[in-house]
């Protein structure tokens, strides 16, 4: 068995950030399977499980989200499920036991919090007794960490010597301070690059851009000797310390840790049809159903008994038409409107509902238009959703936290019908901190930009199931491993009219599409562009890595790399020249000499989001956050993404 790509196929998401602020932990969950059915499967115990994240972030506000399962059939999607279900319950069965290897291992299921300040926790799953807690220390990460850093290092003095330039003298500084009526010195970098169209003269031009290259020269001395002075804590550290990877004692009884996300609900979404039997009831024995739209809008169940026992029935008529408007009244504002937009009705087509109350029985009616109709009679697909809308939407009581389980939903919903499902699943988890975790084979249900939200299930040489949770990890043309799982052609998650912008990366991809989704609110033409990440562009030197990218590039229609302004952008483009490829380096679409995305952030911005992180997960978190928390971004940063867009939408 090759075991690199066993390594690779069980990669673990190890980075914690997220956006936020205020000194929090961001934190990471995940589940870790082992020898689960096909999942995880372990040979003589030195294979890492199959880890699932859950959750990129776990600060209030970031928290829920939406998890997909690709993959083709009977790749584990319903097993990874099967974990989850059993993981909650605490016990695992005798069909759970993978029964394919030449030794019997028992499952192993662990629910993991790493909580991104040092503390990590687990909860075991133990087999007929109290399920056992860890705290634990994350893999030694400091020999990849300082390699890190190293390479840092060295791009910055080579940056260094492209910018080095003699200090500027007191006489040019003056004239370049009197002239704008600016404190230069106290500006921030990245607010002194409009400085230099405000000059006419070729002299005083030439002068700012000189103190422009400066102070970019200073930036970069300062961050090099961050870099340094880190590079110097984690080696005193490493010859203090022999091991840093170890297990402690497990956490029992009272010094059970106090971390919520391990103990989380998992609820299984179940369909439980609605017959029209459902929707009338005597005033004494309302029906299930009743008393949950009663609930939904705050009502005590007893609510219809109460009325029917409070009037004489010579004037019980007039009280129940009365009541019966003011519950109609608010079951058009909680319930109505939601539901037609969620099944993305058409307008004129939008469903109503209506309670009617008689002497002797109450009724929940259904109309579309002006004509009721019977819940028996509808599609499969109105009857999915109707089920899902009001025996689960409104129905569980979910907390932050809690993880909801769906097994291939939706399928007899219409393609539009999916598209609106999935927006009002993400709205949901994003604004009550749920996390909803779904198989699927429907590419409606999955988004091109939404590629974060995706976990593949893959199979490696030797057969078994691994999570791939990362997408910057896969080589080749980025949406092909979605496409086998879906088994669906490019054209149905890529528009003919969408312009496809290839990034180098995920966390470039992740804020190049924030910003779209932002600006698509209020014009709807940065819905043409299309954001995919490759897997960068290869260590320096690595021609070999580029020209494979570049040919599976090039059998594309068209296509369209962005790149940093570095020597690997650099070296892209010209082997790129007379093909089909078009390389656009960051500066010319963004007007800004910045190496990299992160330099159309303002330095606040980049300090309040934590952008200079270089977080993975952060990135992930930002985007998903960003249409409810833009008010916080600075105008400058609106501005030069949405120039950056504008001249992408030109290419």
């Amino acid at each position: 068995m090759d075991t690199s790509k066993k390594r690779e196929s069980n990669e673990s998401d190890r980075e914690s950030g997220s956006v936020g602020g205020g000194g929090k932990s961001a934190g990471v969950r995940k589940l870790a399977i082992s020898n689960f059915r096909n999942v995880g499967i372990t040979y003589d115990g030195d294979d890492k499980p199959a880890e699932l994240v859950l959750n990129r972030s776990l600060e209030e506000g970031s928290l829920g989200d939406l998890v997909f399962l690709v993959g083709p059939n009977n790749s584990g999607k319903s097993n990874v499920l099967a974990a989850l279900e059993a993981f909650w319950r605490g016990e695992t069965e005798k069909k759970d036991v993978p029964d394919f290897t030449y030794r019997s291992y028992e499952p192993d299921i662990r629910m993991r919090v790493e909580l991104g300040n040092g503390r990590n926790y687990e909860k075991l799953l133990c087999q007929n007794y109290a399920p056992t807690y860890n705290e634990y220390e994350t893999e030694n990460r400091e020999e990849e960490i300082l390699e890190g850093l190293k390479k840092e290092r060295d791009r910055l003095k080579s940056e260094m010597d492209k910018l080095r330039v003699e200090e500027l003298d007191e006489e040019n500084f003056s004239i370049l301070t009197r002239y704008l009526g600016l404190d230069l010195a106290s500006m921030n970098t990245d607010d002194l690059y409009p400085i230099r169209w405000r000059f006419t003269s070729p002299k005083l031009k030439g002068i700012a851009e000189r103190y422009i290259t400066f102070r970019e020269h200073e930036d970069a001395r300062n961050k090099l000797d961050a870099v340094e002075r880190k590079i110097s804590e984690i080696e005193f550290d490493a010859s203090l310390k022999t091991e840093k990877i170890g297990r402690q004692a497990p956490i029992t009884g009272d010094d059970k840790p106090e971390c919520s996300f391990l103990d989380s609900r998992i609820v299984t979404y179940s369909q439980k049809p609605v017959s029209d039997s459902d929707l009338s009831c005597e005033p004494e024995s309302p029906t299930d159903f009743i008393k949950g739209i009663l609930r939904i809008m705050g009502k005590d169940p007893d609510t219809l008994r109460n009325l029917y026992q409070r009037w004489d029935p010579k004037i019980q008529n007039a009280h129940l038409k009365k009541y019966a408007r003011i519950l109609n009244k608010e079951l058009h504002e909680k319930i109505t409107d939601l539901f037609n937009k969620m099944y993305h009705c058409k307008k004129g087509e939008e469903y109503r509902f209506e309670f009617e109350m008689q002497s002797d029985r109450t009724y929940f009616y259904l109309f579309r238009g002006d004509m009721s109709f019977d819940l028996s009679k509808q599609s499969t697909g109105f009857r999915w959703f109707f089920d899902f809308f009001f025996n689960f939407v409104f129905k569980e009581d979910l907390k932050p936290g809690d993880i909801v389980l769906m097994d291939e939903p939706a399928t007899n919903i219409h393609v539009r019908g999916q598209i609106e499902l999935r927006k009002f699943l993400k709205d949901l988890a994003v604004n009550n901190g749920f996390t909803f975790v779904i198989s699927t084979h429907s590419p409606f249900l999955v988004s091109c930009d939404h590629l974060d939200e995706l976990r593949l299930m893959v199979r490696d040489d030797g057969g078994r199931i691994c999570i791939k949770n990362r997408f910057n990890s896969m080589d080749g043309d980025t949406l092909s491993p979605i496409l086998d799982g879906l088994t669906v052609g490019r054209h149905i998650l890529v528009g003919p009219k969408q312009k496809v912008i290839f990034t180098e990366g995920i966390t470039d991809y992740n804020y190049l599409t924030a910003f779209k989704l932002l600006f698509s609110e209020e014009d709807p033409k940065y819905r043409l562009l299309v954001f995919l990440p490759v897997n960068g562009l290869g260590k320096e030197g690595d021609e070999k890595f580029r020209q494979g990218l570049l040919n599976t590039l090039s059998k594309m229609d068209r296509p369209t790399l962005l790149v940093d302004d570095d020597g690997a952008g650099k070296d892209f483009a010209e082997i790129a020249k007379g093909t089909n490829v078009t390389v656009v380096p960051l500066s010319e679409m963004s007007g800004k000499s910045g190496h990299v995305i992160e330099s159309l952030f303002t330095a606040e911005d980049r300090k309040k989001f934590r952008i200079d992180d270089k977080s993975w997960n952060g990135s992930s978190v930002f985007k998903k956050s960003i249409l409810s928390n833009s008010g916080s971004l600075s105008d400058t940063t609106k501005k030069r993404f949405r120039e950056t867009l504008d001249r992408l939408l030109d290419v």
